[in-house]
């Protein structure tokens, strides 16, 4: 579970969410010494000064499936469409969610005023967040579900993908 994005927090709160030693010591948490394909690093720094502040909403939680989209791009009427849908625009190196019931993910987009994925079947619960590039996305706090498509939407005029062309990593977490 994150630790929180505000108020004090202690190094044993630390030490619960990230591991660690005893005595504990802040200098054991710098990025590079903490474990590998976790979901949210924040600020850590890999060096330097570090700080409590710099764990606020960090987690170590293992990402359930994570793929690599390669941004495509679509036009309809003035809008354009940034990400992957199959067979339109895009591609992802990894369409099954196997932790998922096996579902089939078949689009990850931005469309300059909403981030959306579609999973044909999904349910709205047996998920907790969606990460495109470094943006989290969590299911309660979809502005639209659509039950009949799987389609999840987010409101955000922000570019997950930080860019409109090359390659970026997309997370699910169960």
């Amino acid at each position: 579970m994150a630790l929180q994005s505000s108020g004090a927090i202690s190094l044993s709160q630390i030490q619960s969410e990230w591991g660690g030693s005893n005595p504990i010591s802040l200098s054991e948490y710098y990025r590079n010494s903490l474990p590998s394909g976790r979901t949210n690093y924040g600020s850590i720094p890999t060096s330097g000064a570090i700080s409590m502040s710099n764990f606020y909403g960090t987690n170590a939680a293992s990402a359930n499936w994570t793929a690599t989209v390669t941004i495509g791009a679509f036009t309809a009427g003035k809008i354009s469409v940034f990400g992957y849908n199959a067979g339109t625009y895009g591609s992802i190196s990894d369409t099954t969610i196997n932790t998922f019931g096996n579902r089939t993910i078949t689009a990850v987009f931005w469309n300059g005023t909403s981030a959306g994925i579609v999973i044909p079947g999904a349910p709205n619960s047996g998920w907790t967040r969606f990460i495109i590039h470094s943006t989290s996305f969590y299911r309660t706090q979809a502005t639209n579900f659509n039950s009949s498509t799987g389609q999840f939407l987010w409101t955000t005029t922000t570019n997950p993908f930080a860019a409109i062309s090359g390659t970026r990593t997309v997370q699910m977490i169960i």
